[in-house]
């Protein structure tokens, strides 16, 4: 059975993550600096999470079903550390840096969950379970 090609809202979406995760690593990277942590420290704590942010994009583009409602869970988490001001504790840039990033999970979601999309992923659960 052959699938239909990745819907370019998916496309979008992914992009705005990549760009998402490049900027949370490169401020999670002077974060660490700030905080005197040796640069094998920083890479190695901060480099975890965005490996991790870069396989579940590559999830998302792969139509794997569950991704997008874990994504979904994580911006919400991203939201509620937002509004509670842990971040904005630390640095008013990281805060606004912050906020950025969840503006683009916020757009990559819009995008993820329109029709096209939900068509896509919908197809892609039923080819799945149909190969089972």
């Amino acid at each position: 059975m052959e699938t239909a090609p990745i819907p370019q809202t998916v496309k979008n979406a992914a992009k705005l993550l990549y760009v998402a995760a490049a900027i949370f690593f490169i401020a999670a990277y002077f974060l660490g600096r700030e905080a005197r942590m040796s640069l094998f420290d920083v890479l190695l704590l901060m480099g975890l999470p965005v490996a991790g942010m870069v396989y579940f994009i590559w999830l998302l583009t792969k139509g794997v079903f569950w991704v997008r409602s874990l994504f979904l869970a994580i911006t919400i988490i991203h939201a509620f550390n937002l509004i509670t001001g842990r971040i904005f504790i630390l640095n008013g840039t990281y805060f606004v840096v912050g906020l950025f990033i969840w503006l683009m999970q916020i757009a990559a979601l819009r995008l993820l969950y329109k029709k096209e999309s939900n068509a896509w992923y919908s197809a892609k659960l039923m080819d799945d379970n149909l190969r089972r």
